[in-house]
């Protein structure tokens, strides 16, 4: 049965629980990039293979810790990764770009270790971080580039703002996602430990209008 023709005795609930594994998390990433306005927080510890061939070992490796707020075509971005950390704002078609001098020497925008560069929103310095600062790749990055198996109970008894879907085979749980319970499934928090990433990331529905910079070390021309 598909969730998208279900029509329930309780118009509030969106019938994800209809729903399994790739088709439950397209729906849920699909929700997430409709959404006008997010605001994603949280860590990703990636998972790397450590070891000489053959008696190689998954073991921790960098985090990264993530603030994103998504307001309409505008966003903002600040991420730390390893070594470098980076601020990034978008208005409009303008990219403004700022960081420690690892990103600035990583970016060869030396002007940026001192403030913010204006740049263009295509600009590599900018697209580079793509799989971090739109909120839809993060999590199809995360939940659909690998097969994983989801599941949400059906509805009970009240009316629950939220559902709770499970990540993985029963007797192999690898997380849960939070989404709304009515209308779209939009993610409220991610809690996630698999052999490529350890990720817990919280969701709000609000965000508020990114400004751009008032004084750049490098304006836009």
């Amino acid at each position: 049965m598909d969730a998208s023709a279900y029509s329930s005795v309780d118009p509030r609930d969106n019938g994800v629980w209809l729903l399994r594994d790739s088709a439950l998390l397209t729906s849920i990433v699909e929700a997430a990039a409709q959404a006008t306005t997010l605001s994603v927080t949280g860590t990703i510890t990636e998972r790397v293979k450590r070891g000489k061939k053959g008696d190689e070992k998954i073991v921790d490796g960098r985090t990264i810790d993530l603030s994103l707020t998504k307001n309409g075509s505008s966003w903002q971005a600040r991420i730390s990764a390893g070594k470098v950390s980076v601020n990034l704002i978008v208005v409009g078609q303008d990219a403004y770009v700022s960081g420690n001098v690892a990103f600035a020497q990583q970016a060869k925008l030396p002007e940026a270790a001192k403030g913010f560069v204006c740049l263009s929103k295509q600009d590599e310095a900018v697209t580079a971080w793509e799989p971090l600062t739109d909120p839809a790749a993060l999590l199809r990055g995360l939940l659909l580039e690998v097969p994983t198996q989801a599941s949400a109970p059906a509805p009970g008894k009240g009316t629950p703002e939220t559902t709770l879907v499970s990540l993985g085979a029963p007797d192999e749980p690898l997380g849960q996602l939070v989404v709304e319970a009515s209308g779209a499934p939009v993610p409220r928090s991610l809690k996630l430990a698999d052999e490529h990433a350890r990720v817990q990331l919280s969701i709000e529905p609000d965000a508020t209008p990114t400004p751009a910079p008032a004084s750049p070390e490098v304006p836009c021309s």
